[in-house]
């Protein structure tokens, strides 16, 4: 598991090239970045030969849950051949979050994927 760079996004800089600055997604099938709130993306780029299914990983219990008592079900999504997804927000973070403050997710398959989670600054 790699631990990625956020970007962020604000009124002074804009939107940078998310497909000119996004990271191979690590091959051991799973990344994590630090989210401490709530508002990052994850672009997803799929120039692979399959679909990409990306699972958003819940946070250590409780955090998995609402309420503390209903658990939440995984969140997949299938990012097609030659396709470009954003996908989040990863909060609240009390949901997404592991204990350390990281927002995690795993893939199907990682060739030539490429990501870059985006955070919306001020």
């Amino acid at each position: 598991m790699a631990t990625l760079t956020v970007s962020t996004l604000n009124h002074g800089t804009g939107l940078l090239d998310l497909a000119g600055s996004a990271v191979a997604a690590d091959a051991a099938l799973a990344d994590k970045w630090l989210n401490p709130n709530g508002t990052t993306f994850l672009y997803v780029d799929n120039a692979g030969a399959s679909p990409c299914v990306v699972t958003m990983v819940w946070g250590a219990p409780p955090a998995g849950s609402y309420d503390g008592n209903i658990a939440a079900a995984a969140r997949t999504f299938s990012v097609g051949t030659g396709k470009r997804a954003l996908l989040g927000p990863f909060g609240p973070t009390s949901l997404f979050n592991d204990t350390n403050g990281f927002a995690n997710v795993s893939y199907s398959q990682v060739s030539s994927v490429k990501v870059l989670p985006v955070q919306i600054g001020s």
